[in-house]
């Protein structure tokens, strides 16, 4: 049985936090098709790194050097469903090179969805530290895309629906937490699946006697609230522009930065934004045909996107 241990106090020197950090990653897949597939190597959630795999063996490895230690890594593919796969690793904060051996993945899973979700501690986004009595349920459910989310907290609570939930605990302990996700295939066939996994929190230190849960498809921290939402991006893939229609909190400078699939800049505009609903659009003329990562930055949040250009 796995648990999850919140800590009161996790201390990090200044040197680990900052400087240069080695990542070696590997891994494979299987059920593979007979041409490659391009992998996608994804550091607290920004995409830096992509490699294709060997097509007779689907196996694939790479080395990458960041700048800032990593929280959370993962490695990203689209299945022969066309649903997005994530493998997801957290490196040891007391070294500075990570070797990361994923498991073999499945590109063509006989299930049209598979329910799972991996537990973290909440991090806070300045200090990197951990912060105390929060925890971070993150979705990883793959096969079909789930049209809906059912989480049971085990402790006697009404289940919440929805990928993004928050829920209190009354007191430490360990509870039985179920995830059920539904969907429907292309050939109209509805697929329900359900994952469970119990979650432990320590009553030493000082951890209080009350904790908080929250839910989602990211790693972003509890307390880091984001000024930009409701992102999104059309035509996807673009010919000769693409359109980004978002919320912003706040009139701003937004700063959008297109890159390539290595984290290398293309581009990168200023644009200013009003408070609520803004539409813009962005030539992608000058840009070559493939895969690009496009990310809006307002000095309080980081979203990233990434979109395709066809010629």
């Amino acid at each position: 049985m796995k648990k999850l241990l919140l800590i009161s106090a996790f201390f990090i020197s200044t040197s680990m936090m900052f400087g240069q950090f080695m990542i070696n990653y590997s891994g494979g897949l299987n059920n593979h098709p007979t041409n490659a597939v391009m992998m996608f190597l994804e550091v607290d959630s920004v995409v830096i790194d992509s490699i294709m795999t060997n097509p007779s063996t689907a196996g694939y490895s790479d080395s990458i050097t960041v700048m800032n230690r990593p929280f959370m890594i993962r490695i990203l593919f689209d299945d022969c469903h066309g649903t997005r796969i994530a493998d997801w690793h957290s490196p040891s904060p007391n070294v500075m090179t990570y070797n990361v051996n994923f498991n073999r993945m499945d590109y063509c899973p006989v299930s049209p969805c598979n329910a799972s979700f991996s537990k973290f501690q909440a991090i806070d986004p300045v200090t990197r530290l951990p912060i105390p009595n929060k925890v971070i349920l993150v979705d990883g459910s793959t096969g079909t895309s789930p049209s809906t989310y059912s989480w049971n907290f085990g402790d006697g609570s009404a289940p919440l629906t929805g990928l993004n939930v928050t829920h209190t605990y009354a007191t430490h302990g360990s509870y039985n937490i179920c995830l059920t996700v539904s969907g429907t295939t292309a050939a109209g066939t509805v697929c329900t699946s359900t994952y469970c996994d119990t979650l432990t929190v320590d009553s030493t230190g000082n951890v209080r006697s009350a904790f908080t849960v929250t839910t989602g498809n990211s790693m972003v921290s509890l307390d880091e609230k984001k000024s930009i939402s409701a992102v999104k991006l059309y035509p996807n893939p673009a010919q000769n522009f693409i359109s980004l229609n978002l919320e912003a909190d706040n009139a701003t400078e937004l700063i959008v930065t297109i890159l390539d699939t290595k984290g290398a800049v293309i581009q990168s505009i200023e644009k200013n934004i009003f408070s609520g609903s803004n539409v813009f659009q962005l030539s992608t003329n000058e840009l070559q045909e493939g895969l690009y990562l496009i990310q809006l930055r307002d000095g309080k949040s980081i979203v990233t996107k990434r979109f395709q250009v066809v010629k």
